[in-house]
């Protein structure tokens, strides 16, 4: 028995291609005809329980022995393709096209043939919080069109069973722009950022995400972002602050100690150094305080 068409025909099964009744009386024929060698896949086959409700956890296992990681990941793959292919309902694409996009997060971006299907996920996400002005017809055409860029590739790559060069082919046929919204919003980020940095408090930074735009789940995630972010910061204006504070106040002190028209000059700068002071003693306490 070839090993070859005996997993396509698992692959089959896995993929609801063929039905548990074929396949099991496709394995007690192949049993019949070429008998059961010990170290086989049609052996392993034959222990599986095809009655319990997660046969196909065995089955994954008990085929993983018989080829490699990156075929399986490329297999499904490809089945999540031809179901996209085969769909006209958006709903089904978008899952599938949601699947593919995990995929490539889970690869730490190394299966390049399911880049496009990650950008378009990012691009349903801007549709929903209104920062572009696509519509999700537009991406359900891209979808299809990845899906079939995405077969063609696999079935070239298939004769020669070389599936890490396949993950690892650059499509990129769909031209991806960041959203302006999506600029914009990293600016309205950074200034929150900023804020906290500059001891502004957190309930003004709230506020002033609340009034452009933001959910509430976005800002609890925001602002502890920023709060991680503004603690980077503060560090790092913490010793220069503390040093010019301590070189105003000792120099306003100097100027007080002389009895000349410069006094005010000196309470200015006195203020000045103190408030200094002040801030990275502030600053100190609220980096402690997020650790």
């Amino acid at each position: 028995m070839n090993q070859k068409n005996l997993k396509n025909k698992v692959y089959k099964l896995l993929f609801d291609n063929i039905t548990k009744v074929d396949f099991e009386k496709d394995i007690q024929v192949l049993v019949d005809v070429y008998g059961v060698d010990s170290d086989s896949l049609l052996h392993d086959l034959t222990l599986v329980n095809y009655n319990e409700q997660d046969y196909k956890k065995r089955l994954i296992e008990v085929i993983s022995k018989y080829t490699t990681k990156e075929e399986l990941i490329s297999l499904k793959i490809y089945q999540d393709c031809i179901n996209i292919v085969s769909t006209t309902d958006q709903k089904i694409a978008f899952s599938y096209a949601t699947s593919l996009a995990k995929t490539y997060i889970d690869s730490e971006n190394k299966y390049h043939i399911v880049y496009d299907f990650h950008k378009l996920k990012e691009e349903l996400s801007y549709i929903k919080d209104d920062l572009v002005k696509t519509k999700e017809e537009d991406v359900y055409f891209n979808i299809k069109k990845c899906a079939r860029a995405v077969v063609e590739k696999y079935n070239l790559y298939k004769q020669h069973q070389k599936w890490t060069d396949f993950l690892q082919t650059s499509l990129q046929i769909i031209k991806h722009k960041e959203p302006i919204k999506s600029k914009q919003r990293e600016v309205i980020i950074n200034q929150a950022i900023n804020e906290l940095a500059n001891l502004e408090s957190k309930s003004k930074v709230k506020r002033f995400l609340k009034e452009n735009g933001f959910t509430d789940h976005e800002i609890k995630e925001i602002m502890k972002a920023s709060e991680v972010a503004s603690k980077k910061v503060m560090k790092k204006k913490l010793l220069p602050t503390l040093i010019i504070g301590i070189i105003l106040t000792t120099y306003s002190i100097v100027i007080l100690s002389n009895e000349n028209n410069t006094r005010y000059y000196g309470f200015f700068t006195l203020l000045i150094g103190i408030g200094l002071l002040i801030s990275t003693g502030v600053m100190f306490l609220k980096i402690k305080k997020k650790k």
